[in-house]
């Protein structure tokens, strides 16, 4: 036997209970009087639990209620460090717990009672377990000895959450065995900060056991609070991001929300690196967007993003990532094959984490805030020792400033970024991240309109009405999309969202925790409570509507709702899912929710329908107003069903594609039209043709006029015929079988040449391609006729009806989309379905204008591709992608063309930056 001596008291440690001499008021006696342990307490089950949460941090605890928790909540209510938020659906719970988590950083718990009560959790433990969220759910289960005979809401509950992909799911069978599998799910949740579930009896939450009077989350703790870098760790990271530098790599920083609190060490690190900044959409808030490097969010519903954001992620080559959860879309192509290099950047370092890739550079410790001061200080005296980016640091800018406002364009395409990144001559719009408030969006948004109200424009407004330490909670949809585009968010700011399932009504359950987390304690009578914004679409907002009562029950104060009403499911239908894919059975009715939310208690909610930016600010002031003095307030945004955001995809593109050859010859990929229906006038049109000295240009339909569908071609190129100056115009069509026929090949070439895509999202809907509006028009070309050199904005269809077109195409290459699309803003008009007005011949010129300087601007094209000579014969379709290149000419022949186009080129003035193709040497030098 071992004695254990402690000042003057003697604890006597072995297989004898009864040996101990001298009593401790800590030490638990049972009933019997044996000593079991020292600082040791005799607990229930439930009280234990309560014990164990409120040890790890834990202030809320979310559930529903039933008979299989009675005693563990009973517990909870009890506890004077927990708070019992009871949620009027479970399914909303696990994602309260999942916001709770994902804000504080600490456990998020839920609770629900056995059967259907733990099946509501499901979506929200898959969520954190997506999401990298510690969060420790507990269910109830019947009494053990009724177990598996006694059907009424008895289920397995921990194989269903296995089966979910749940990494520790376990049910507790008798008392012994819950103080060591609660340690392990605590252990299990906060080191990886994962999902983890116990399921109960209520049999064990009623029994007694010891415990001891602390908590022990032994490695749990050890991964959270890992020893700080060494110095050899920082001159390791240092040295791997001065060779970045040395090597001239285009390097971006990205993100996670787990970075959140680094967001000014972040911003000096992009400063000395000269590196954009991007984050996921629930790490916005990290840095300030309006930040020169910060270009806004990537990964909003995995692929998607803002659209600088997306070019330069799609063309850098290194990544550096700061607690960022997933690396597949920020490395890898769409085969998964790793296609950038990665320097990581952990505080937490998951088994596995970097053997899914292969990292340059791995830089793990607990402290990233002191330590990434240590890295930004030794980058800084690297780069100042070798020269390297002297005149930034001589010029003051490594101190995380915002940018002033100055008058500049938003950059063409990443390749632009890029360059100009590298020379320092390029700086960023300030205000929002994305281009949604410039080109075609706002064509759309008629600030006179007492109807609709843009997003865009609103989300803009709301910037400025928000506080460096509000909480912005977001739902999934075209709401969400306008937010992450549109709202710049400022440093300390945080975003919650479901980042990776994308849960509709997501954001009012988080709205619920940002609130309580604000308040503190229920009940309390802070007055200051930091401001909550909730966003949510008209679907979105009606799957967690009833939990505005849990919102009342708390007292929660400075909570705005703005629900973006259209009637509709907009993401789902407005995306394109692929031929004879329509979406239908998205429109949904929605309450009047101004009345709805006074019913719960929160009166004099607003609604909003203008784009008008004074009657915008006026609406958002009296709406945070009303959140102060009630607790709560909804501004119901009524938003034109036909408007809806881009989603920017990640097609891991180059400025300069490469393609496929799918022709090399005079053959046509498409049918022929049939030319005999104006046999009789052919040689009368040629000889026109071959009088004119000039191209002459027909009037125009433009798309915004007409449905394309209902369209006849025939009638249409009859009619723009007759404004041609041909003395006697021919009638082309002697019969309406004749017309019939044009028709039925004209829209086949139509449907054959355009991709499902382009006709789905722009073409048909909004008479657009790549942001330019499209018409038809008759082109009469003389015979020795040459075009410059020009690439395709948009889309093209050419149908050489009399005599033939020839053309110097460039194969196997062609610009980037993004370069050529549309930058200014199309004029608007109301009373046409399109939501434009045709452009004037003015504006056309000034397109031109603005196209060619993009031509110009382009040095080299590389050596990619080849040119090849070829002809498209009299009645044979010839289609232009966006971004092919071509040079157009006529031989000894004139010829008149039926064309689909925008009636703008990108212009080559000079013919040298083709130096180097093969086949340049043919083409027509510019005279």
């Amino acid at each position: 036997m071992n004695e254990s001596t402690n000042g003057n008291r003697s604890v006597s440690i072995g297989s004898s209970f009864t040996s101990t001499t001298i009593f401790s008021e800590n030490e638990c006696i049972d009933e019997n009087e044996h000593i079991y342990t020292h600082g040791s307490s005799l607990r229930t089950g439930a009280d234990f639990l309560c014990f164990a949460l409120a040890s790890a941090g834990v202030t809320h605890v979310f559930g529903g209620h039933g008979g299989a928790v009675v005693p563990l909540i009973d517990a909870i209510v009890r506890h004077p460090s927990l708070t019992w938020v009871y949620v009027r659906c479970e399914v909303n719970a696990s994602q309260m717990a999942m916001a709770y988590g994902k804000l504080t950083g600490t456990v998020g718990c839920c609770v629900a009672t056995s059967g259907p009560g733990a099946g509501h959790l499901l979506s929200g433990l898959v969520d954190a377990e997506q999401d990298r969220v510690p969060l420790l759910c507990i269910t109830g289960l019947k009494d053990m000895g009724h177990a598996r005979y006694a059907d009424f809401q008895d289920i397995d509950q921990s194989s269903i959450f296995k089966m979910a992909g749940i990494s520790y799911s376990e049910t507790v069978s008798v008392s012994d065995q819950l103080l060591p599998l609660a340690r392990n799910a605590f252990t299990a949740a906060i080191s990886s900060h994962g999902c983890a579930h116990l399921a109960v009896p209520v049999n064990v939450q009623q029994e007694k056991i010891v415990t001891r009077s602390h908590f022990c989350l032994g490695t749990s703790f050890q991964a959270v609070s890992s020893l700080p870098a060494t110095d050899l760790d920082i001159e390791t990271l240092v040295t791997a991001l001065r060779e970045e530098v040395e090597e001239n790599r285009r390097v971006i920083i990205a993100c996670g929300y787990r970075a959140a609190s680094l967001g000014q060490q972040i911003e000096k690190l992009a400063e000395l690196l000269n590196a954009p900044i991007l984050t996921s959409y629930d790490g916005k808030g990290t840095v300030d967007e309006r930040h020169k490097l910060a270009y806004g969010v990537v990964g909003v519903y995995g692929n998607a993003g803002t659209p600088g954001a997306v070019d330069l992620l799609e063309q850098c080559q290194t990544v550096i990532g700061l607690c960022v959860n997933d690396y597949t879309e920020l490395i890898c192509n769409k085969s998964g094959l790793q296609m950038r290099h990665l320097i990581q950047v952990e505080s937490l370092l998951v088994k596995g984490d970097s053997l899914r890739f292969s990292p340059s550079a791995v830089f793990h410790c607990g402290y990233l805030e002191q330590s990434l001061k240590k890295v930004v200080s030794g980058l800084e005296k690297h780069i100042s020792a070798s020269d390297l980016l002297s005149h930034r640091l001589s010029a003051g800018t490594v101190r995380g400033s915002v940018l002033k406002s100055i008058p500049t364009m938003e950059p063409s395409s990443g390749d632009d970024v890029w360059a100009k990144l590298k020379e320092e001559s390029y700086v960023k719009p300030t205000g929002t991240p994305s281009t949604y408030l410039k080109g075609s969006c706002l064509d759309y948004a008629d600030v006179t309109s007492e109807t609709h109200c843009h997003p865009a424009v609103f989300f803009k407004s709301m910037a400025d009405f928000l506080d460096d330490d509000s909480v912005i909670c977001a739902d999934i949809g075209d709401n969400a999309l306008f937010m992450a585009s549109s709202l710049p968010a400022k440093r300390g700011q945080r975003f919650l969202t479901s980042e990776h399932l994308g849960i509709m009504g997501f954001s009012l359950n988080s709205g619920v925790v940002a609130s309580l987390c604000a308040l503190g304690k229920a009940g309390s009578t802070n007055k200051s409570a930091k401001k909550t914004l909730v966003v949510a679409g008209d679907g979105g907002i009606q799957m967690s509507i009833n939990e505005l009562a849990t919102l009342k029950d708390h007292g929660a104060k400075n909570v705005l709702v703005v629900v973006v009403v259209n009637s509709r499911l907009g993401r789902v239908q407005n995306e394109s899912w692929g031929p004879g894919l329509n979406a239908d059975g998205c429109h949904i009715g929605a309450p009047n929710l101004p009345k709805l939310f006074e019913a719960y208690g929160y009166p004099n909610g607003l609604v909003l329908s203008t784009s008008d930016e004074s009657v915008v600010a006026k609406t958002i002031e009296q709406g945070w107003e009303n959140a102060a003095k009630h607790g709560c307030c909804v501004i119901e945004l009524r938003q034109d069903p036909l408007v809806h955001p881009i989603m920017h995809k990640l097609a891991q593109r180059t400025s300069f594609v490469k393609r496929t050859s799918d022709v090399v010859s005079d053959d046509s990929l498409f049918p022929a039209m049939t030319t005999s229906h104006w046999a009789d006038h052919r040689q009368d049109l040629m000889d026109w043709l071959n009088s004119l000295e000039s191209v002459q240009l027909s009037d125009a339909l433009w798309f915004d006029e007409i449905d394309l569908f209902s369209l006849s071609p025939a009638e249409a190129a009859q009619k723009l015929l007759k404004s041609l100056p041909l003395d006697n115009p021919p009638t082309l069509f002697k019969s309406e079988d004749a017309k019939d026929v044009f028709d039925r090949e004209w829209k086949a070439a139509l449907l054959n040449a355009f991709s499902a895509k382009d006709l789905v999202e722009e073409i048909v809907p909004k008479g657009l391609s790549n942001k330019h509006p499209l018409k038809i028009q008759w082109l009469a070309c003389p015979p020795n006729m040459e075009f410059q050199l020009h690439s395709h904005p948009n889309v093209e269809l050419d149908i050489p009806l009399v005599g033939d077109l020839w053309e110097r195409r460039l194969m196997d290459a062609e610009l980037r989309a993004s370069i050529l699309e549309r930058k200014t803003p199309l004029s608007t008009d109301i009373l046409t379905s399109k939501g434009y007005k045709a452009p004037t011949e003015e504006e056309l010129a000034r397109e031109r204008k603005h196209l060619g300087e993009i031509a110009d601007g382009i040095q080299s094209l590389g050596s990619s591709g080849h040119f090849i000579d070829r002809a498209t014969r009299e009645g044979q379709v010839l289609y232009n992608s966006v971004g092919s290149l071509h040079q157009s000419y006529t031989k000894e022949n004139g010829c008149l063309i039926f064309v689909l186009w925008s009636g703008v080129h990108a212009n080559f003035t000079s013919c040298e930056c083709c130096f180097g193709i093969k086949g340049a040497k043919d083409l027509f030098l510019p005279k």
